[in-house]
């Protein structure tokens, strides 16, 4: 899992290809996100600006998310 930059966001990639979010200070779901790839997503990680995010797949996948 990583935290957002802001540290308003914790995201966290699963064994299905997808990334969810979760407001730090409530413990609330924000967002999902489904990659078109249903391999388990490892690796999480923001821009500086926290305006977008990319994911990397197990099978080597790289997306980017706005």
């Amino acid at each position: 899992c990583t935290i957002s930059p802001d540290g308003v966001h914790i995201s966290v990639g699963s064994k299905d290809g997808k990334v969810f979010f979760w407001e730090t200070l409530t413990g609330k779901s924000e967002a999902v996100y489904s990659s078109s790839s249903l391999n388990t997503i490892n690796c999480v990680s923001w821009n500086a600006t926290a305006d977008c995010f990319c994911s990397v797949d197990k099978g080597g996948v790289i997306s980017l998310w706005e």
